[in-house]
């Protein structure tokens, strides 16, 4: 692939997954209670992660390196939703204002 294409690809990649973060942290903001926040945060990291890592396999091309990022990708996509589930429950246990927030969002 020619160098320009390969560049001009992996900068596509590199936006998208910086809109990608705009949208998730705006979630973190537009959402009110504590564990609704979750679900922006942990699934516009794995977005996020998935795009920055395809940019550089992207720019690097076919090489070890490549290799590199998708292990890291691999990593990071089996990792991220247990730690996303974590924090989750340590809400749950540390957060006295839990149950009032459950009962405001049912109704």
């Amino acid at each position: 692939m020619h160098d320009g294409v390969r560049h001009l690809i992996s900068c596509a990649l590199l936006l998208s997954a910086i809109v990608v973060e705009a949208f998730a942290v705006l979630g973190q903001y537009r959402l009110r209670y504590s564990l609704n926040r979750a679900h922006p945060a942990g699934m516009g990291d794995t977005l996020a992660i998935l795009l920055l890592l395809l940019a550089g396999m992207v720019e690097y091309g076919l090489s070890i390196s490549s290799l590199k990022l998708l292990l890291v990708l691999i990593l990071l996509w089996l990792t991220s939703p247990l730690s996303t589930h974590l924090i989750g429950q340590m809400v749950e246990i540390t957060d006295a204002t839990l149950a009032t927030e459950a009962r405001e969002w049912k109704s």
